[in-house]
């Protein structure tokens, strides 16, 4: 083939080619997607979990002040982070639970106890997923791309983590996908608890305001 024909062939097959995306940047999609899949279908059946409890009246905020409200303190101590420490499998008003620990502990206590038991709970989250789920979350992914997903979780799961104690279901989301990426313990942990302690003060110092 003459240099002419080569450039002519070049010319025509251009446009087709640069009107393809690259191959990496579709897998890239296609992973995201699916990792945004599942993590949509978590924080659904946490708030389905949340919504049933509200329908039935289970797990409300006045059944469950009703529970604590003439225990000792420390049964109320301990039903504050029992209860707390189920939150992640089952929906329990948290904000209130910190609230009422403050109020009938005090903050320091309320604080400790409060803090305690979400940390607990996301603790139980993350190490359930990690053993029971990162097989099925590989397959629904891919094992490559779940390992990407781990790697990236190590960089930067932890702001995230961090900032999102603030928000239900979100929360308990992000700590059951650390879980499944494989997300180093020591760092979901140090995030989880930089995140939760000043959550836990907050609603323990507006429960001690209200005594």
């Amino acid at each position: 083939m003459t240099e002419t024909g080569e450039l002519a062939r070049d010319a025509r097959t251009a446009p087709q080619e640069a009107a393809e995306p690259p191959r990496g940047w579709v897998r890239g999609l296609v992973v995201v997607r699916r990792i945004g899949t599942v993590a949509t279908a978590i924080m659904l059946f946490f708030l389905a979990g949340a919504g049933v409890c509200y329908v039935l009246g289970v797990f409300s905020a006045e059944q469950v002040r009703g529970w604590l409200v003439d225990l000792p303190p420390f049964w109320t101590a301990a039903a504050v982070f029992g209860l707390l420490a189920a939150d992640v499998f089952l929906p329990m008003p948290s904000s209130v639970l910190l609230t009422f620990g403050g109020m009938a502990l005090g903050w320091h206590v309320g604080t400790l106890v409060g803090a305690g038991g979400v940390i607990a709970g996301n603790l139980a989250g993350y190490w359930v997923c990690r053993a029971a789920g990162t097989k099925v979350f590989g397959r629904l992914v891919g094992a490559a791309e779940a390992e990407r997903f781990g790697k990236w979780l190590d960089k930067w799961g932890a702001v995230a983590i961090f900032v999102s104690r603030v928000v239900p279901a979100v929360a308990e989301t992000l700590s059951c996908l650390a879980g499944l990426g494989r997300m180093r313990a020591g760092r979901f942990t140090v995030a989880l608890v930089l995140g939760t302690a000043p959550v836990a003060l907050a609603f323990a110092l507006l429960g001690a305001a209200a005594r």
